[in-house]
């Protein structure tokens, strides 16, 4: 069975190459027996109040618990470091988008328990996204925030600690403090537009203009229904042959 919203997800460090790494870095600290993963934060579909790791007090504020989020997010960061630095040598003078998953259930809680499997660490008494748009900036990469994730119902947010207001609101300051161009990623669906009978989503891009001290409100950009739409458009055949290429 796999994923389902709202479920937390899991840790992904068990492979032998982070084990490894892990192990020198529990070493480093003088505390060997923190080389391993929590065996207390649940599976996939767990809410965070079922686990001993993700509850309110939980494991993941004590000693061994910050040391593993601080592990486990700087070496994702560090792998995200070294792929841009590959793919700005290989797009040379490209600009490159890097795209901020919204990852908003869970977040009225104080662990963020989504956030934190995924490798953001970002608890309430954390900022965890100034470290990744610290390493960004380096590269000036364009970032991509969604802004809303697919629609559940009042009660499933509700259920689910909810708030992609507040974490979107937070993702966007932290990248503004660090002087990097956003663009929005609207999710919600366009339902009013005749598309042939495929789904299609609303778009809005624009870029912070952080030298004028410039701000969007957030409630704006929620509510635009159609900003840009993306349509599909493809040539159809013989477009190798010199005739005329028509779009449908």
């Amino acid at each position: 069975m796999g994923w389902r919203y709202p479920g937390i997800g899991e840790f992904q460090c068990y492979d032998r190459y982070m084990q490894k790494n892990l192990r020198q870095s529990a070493l480093a600290r003088g505390h060997l027996f923190w080389a391993r993963g929590p065996d207390n934060a649940g599976y996939y579909n767990s809410r965070s109040h079922e686990t001993g790791f993700f509850c309110d007090g939980g494991d993941y504020d004590s000693y061994y618990g910050r040391f593993f989020l601080n592990w486990y997010s700087g070496i994702l960061i560090d792998h995200v470091d070294q792929v841009l630095s590959l793919a700005t040598l290989a797009f040379d003078g490209a600009a490159i988008v890097v795209k901020i998953p919204s990852i908003y259930w869970w977040h009225r809680t104080a662990s963020h328990a989504a956030e934190l499997t995924a490798g953001f660490y970002n608890p309430t008494n954390r900022d965890g996204y100034s470290p990744v748009f610290r390493m960004l900036k380096k590269h000036s990469i364009i970032l991509k925030v969604v802004c809303y994730g697919p629609e559940f119902t009042v009660q499933e947010n509700d259920e689910a600690f909810a708030d992609p207001e507040g974490l979107t609101w937070q993702v966007m300051n932290a990248a503004w403090d660090h002087g990097l161009s956003v663009s929005v990623e609207s999710a919600l669906p366009c339902l009013d537009v005749d598309m042939g009978g495929y789904p299609e989503l609303c778009r809005l891009t624009y870029c912070s203009l952080r030298s004028a001290n410039f701000r969007i409100p957030f409630v704006a950009i929620a509510r635009l229904k159609l900003i840009f739409l993306i349509a599909a458009f493809r040539p159809s055949p013989p477009y190798a042959t010199g005739q005329p290429i028509r779009w449908h």
